[in-house]
């Protein structure tokens, strides 16, 4: 298997997005927990 630069880049780019929307998912999960206790209180 030989090294493709292209290839490290695109994969590396989609980890990055890929940990991005987990990011972005955890964060509106706690916003949304945070607005439900608020309207529970």
């Amino acid at each position: 298997m030989f090294w493709n630069p292209w290839g490290v880049r695109r994969h590396a780019h989609l980890a990055l997005v890929h940990t991005s929307i987990e990011h972005s998912r955890d964060w509106c999960r706690s916003l949304l927990i945070l607005n439900c206790q608020e309207l529970a209180a």
